[in-house]
Order: structure tokens, then C-alpha cells, then sequence
């Protein structure tokens, strides 16, 4: 994730944000790279999968359809949306059905998201399975 402060002297004041993802397509056993683009302000962070291949980093007007509804979008395919708010942080993963198959792709509504350090893949691998009871 790559944040573009639209002012450099006061980044938390918002601005812009490119995510690259990668993701392995079990169907096709193919690999898949994709750069998302959204906005950040001091209690969020939103970005979307834009259909069609320009960037609309450069296209405010279009950047800024990400706040909308995208049920009604022909321009967003899935959104993602990280909300901070009274020391607290939830998620929340919007699809428009008129691109993805919602049953391929599952909508999540908005979660708080429990952090929980005991329970990460790392200390699992790092201390084994079994002896996550010891």
C-alpha cells in the first residue's frame, strides 16, 4: 500500500492510495497482479478495483466514485473499506454483481476486527501446531 498525501507537509490530512495485490486464481492456476486505487484520510482507507485498464489515480472525478453506492457504479468491480474509529478498527468488502459473481466472491459487511496475536499463522509456524497448548 502507497500513500499520495495531496499535501506533503500534513499527510494524515488525506489523500490518495495505489494497493498492488497478488493473488493465485485456483481455477486457472494462474497468478493474477492488480494495482487497486483509492483514497485515505486521517479515519479510513478505501480503494477499489476499477473496471477498465486506465489508471484513475490522475482522474479526480473518478477517484472519488469510490464513496458512492456500487450497486449503482459501472465503473467500480469490488471495494474494500478500513474504518478507525474510538481505538477500533473494522472492514468491510463490497461486489458489484453486474462484474463478479457474488458466489465467487463474497461481500462482507462492516466487522470490527479483533486483534489477537496468539492466533497468527506466524507464532504458529515459528512454534509449531503442536505445541500451540504448551
Amino acid at each position: 500500500m502507497t500513500l499520495h498525501p495531496l499535501d506533503e507537509s500534513e499527510p494524515r490530512q488525506g489523500g490518495k492510495v495505489t494497493v498492488n495485490r497478488l493473488h493465485f486464481d485456483v481455477r486457472t492456476l494462474t497468478f493474477k497482479s492488480q494495482t487497486l486505487y483509492g483514497i485515505y484520510g486521517d479515519d479510513f482507507v478505501q480503494f477499489a478495483e476499477f473496471n477498465g485498464s486506465s489508471s484513475p489515480l490522475d482522474d479526480e472525478e473518478r477517484l472519488l466514485k469510490i464513496t458512492e453506492s456500487i450497486d449503482d457504479s459501472d465503473d467500480i468491480i469490488t471495494k474494500s473499506t478500513f474504518r478507525f474509529e474510538n481505538d477500533t478498527l473494522s472492514y468491510s468488502h463490497e461486489v458489484n454483481e453486474k462484474f463478479v459473481d457474488p458466489e465467487l466472491v463474497s461481500e462482507v459487511a462492516e466487522n470490527q476486527l479483533i486483534f489477537s496475536p496468539e492466533t497468527t499463522w506466524g507464532e504458529r509456524l515459528f512454534y509449531g501446531v503442536g505445541n500451540q497448548n504448551m
